[in-house]
């Protein structure tokens, strides 16, 4: 049997040209679907991330309100919200203040890998969908996490 392969095989050295063209080329094709696929499913969760992010300080603005630590002529600052949420937040918080039924308006946005995902709420109501755009030249500070995201 050992024979009869050895044989066989005798003539054959390895893989052909075109063989090897085949398998780059079915490669590339796989990639070529593949790619476009994770990178929707990447922006969306920075688009959730940055949502997630907005909510915290919604959440933590209505606590301040609840405290009665709002300001009577202003806002809240930036540190009392981050104490209020334990923790700090990587982007850019712009609070405007209070809307016309009592509840926080701000603009919350996050620089990632060269996009800026943007976050709003208006008069305490959130606004479910993230604007992203391209991050304006000279226009704040570049998050830059190295999350791993591609």
């Amino acid at each position: 049997m050992y024979q009869l392969l050895r044989k066989r095989l005798a003539g054959k050295k390895g893989f052909t040209l075109i063989e090897l063209i085949i398998v780059i080329a079915i490669i590339a094709i796989l990639a070529v679907v593949l790619i476009p696929r994770f990178t929707g499913f990447t922006r969306s969760a920075r688009e959730k991330s940055v949502l997630s992010d907005a909510r915290n300080i919604l959440m933590a603005l209505e606590a301040i309100d609840a405290d009665g630590r709002w300001p009577d002529s202003g806002v809240p600052s930036n540190a009392e919200v981050i104490d209020f949420l334990g923790k700090e937040f990587k982007g850019t918080l712009t609070i405007s203040g209070k809307g016309t039924n009592g509840g926080a308006s701000f603009t919350y946005y996050r620089d990632i890998r060269g996009q800026r995902y943007t976050a709003e709420c208006i008069d305490g109501t959130l606004q479910e969908t993230v604007s992203v755009a391209a991050v304006p030249a000279g226009g704040g500070p570049v998050g830059g996490e190295g999350e791993g995201e591609g």
